[in-house]
């Protein structure tokens, strides 16, 4: 993968922060997936000078550069005129998207069929207004439009093949991610430098979890899965029941994968998190064939209403661990699942005391024929992150109960 290749996206929205550029991950994650590496990614606003002298810089050190935005047939859409420009080209007119874009009376039908001197026009396709590249000897240009449907559209009948067939690439690379829980990146470093070989780790610190990036290069691509197969077999006897997804799965999934293999019937009971988990136990297919459902009981009066001890609530506090219990107890006696999940907490901003700090969460784990678990814990962020938190350590501690069973 000596192959170098960098991304220009253009426009002022997402250099002013009024959008996310997703293209770039987009394209860099395609990119690498099929042996092409990305190193450098650059955002400009919709100014030919700006795109045209950045242009020019990244043609000097890159094999590729990939352009997107500015293709449209508005006046802030400029990069035709700036790629024309960098390359010191003059300007040529396709007859046939002429002839489209006079048909659907664009103020400037011109504009939209300008294209730099030599270009290779790639037509519209599917929901893409299309694009154009330019190849010498040894580089490539490429501009694609800015929408993330219109590249996803390119990306495989016209991106890929292009870049293979005019620079190509020698190396072969194979990507693995691997999603860890109960680790800090620390620990997660110091083991995974216990596996020899020929590999690059990446480390991504996420909220409750830290995310491990294997890569391995080759030359040829049964090598690279072969050497790729053979880390993650050690990856896995490393931290066991600690990994919990690889490449795109979710926790969520993944439980409900683990639920299912074991036909095991689940129920919930939220406060703090507001049917946070719910939903995304609900939002893997195939969740109907172990998700009876749940009770949200915000209120300490939903609680009693769901078979909580007024007593328990008055002596304790909604946000502790014999409500937890309690929860967890009266939802697996009243959906009779083999096993329930409460989350009670404070997630903030307000609502704290001094024993009971802002983040604290209580979540009860009940069994068939087994006395309730409930575990504490206190997350850290705003509100949103400790919600977040609070669900993703509720399915944490739902694996946890099924590999102890």
């Amino acid at each position: 993968m000596d192959v170098k290749v960098a991304l220009l996206t253009i426009g002022t929205e997402l250099t002013a922060g009024l959008e996310a550029d997703t293209n770039s991950f987009f394209i860099s994650r395609e990119l690498f997936n099929h042996g092409f590496a990305v190193s450098k990614h650059v955002s400009v606003p919709d100014s030919v000078d700006d795109i045209a002298d950045t242009l020019k810089e990244l043609i000097k050190d890159f094999d590729a550069v990939i352009t997107t935005g500015g293709l449209g047939p508005t006046e802030d859409d400029v990069t035709r005129i700036a790629v024309t420009r960098a390359l010191g080209r003059k300007t040529f007119i396709d007859e046939e998207l002429l002839a489209v874009a006079k048909k659907r009376a664009l103020s400037d039908p011109e504009k939209m069929a300008s294209f730099p001197e030599g270009a290779k026009i790639i037509r519209p396709f599917k929901r893409s207004v299309g694009g154009f590249y330019v190849s010498t000897a040894d580089k490539i240009v490429m501009s694609l439009p800015g929408v993330p449907a219109e590249i996803e559209d390119l990306m495989h009948v016209e991106v890929l093949p292009v870049l293979a067939k005019n620079i190509g690439q020698k190396i072969t690379c194979r990507r693995k991610l691997f999603k860890i829980a109960n680790n800090t990146e620390v620990e997660v470093e110091k083991k995974i430098k216990a596996i020899k070989g020929s590999y690059k780790y990446g480390l991504l610190p996420k909220l409750g979890e830290v995310h491990l990036y294997i890569t391995v290069e080759s030359s040829s691509a049964q090598e690279a899965a072969k050497d790729i197969s053979l880390i993650e077999e050690l990856v896995r006897k490393i931290f066991s029941r600690d990994l919990f997804a690889v490449d795109d799965e979710s926790l969520e999934e993944t439980t409900v994968k683990e639920l299912v293999q074991r036909k095991m019937k689940i129920s919930i009971a939220e406060s703090s998190t507001g049917g946070l988990l719910g939903n995304r136990i609900a939002s893997v297919a195939g969740a109907s064939e172990v998700f009876l459902g749940g009770f949200i009981t915000y209120s300490d009066d939903l609680k009693q209403k769901l078979g909580v001890p007024k007593d328990i609530i008055e002596k304790n506090g909604a946000v502790s661990e014999p409500v937890a219990a309690s929860m967890a107890v009266e939802t697996q006696k009243q959906t009779k699942s083999k096993l329930s999940v409460s989350i009670t907490g404070i997630a903030g901003p307000g609502g704290a005391t001094k024993d009971k700090p802002v983040g604290l969460h209580y979540i009860g784990i009940s069994q068939e024929s087994v006395e309730p678990v409930v575990k504490k814990f206190v997350f850290k962020g705003g509100r949103d992150q400790v919600r977040w938190q609070a669900s993703q350590m509720a399915l944490h501690l739902i694996r946890e109960a099924l590999f102890d069973d």
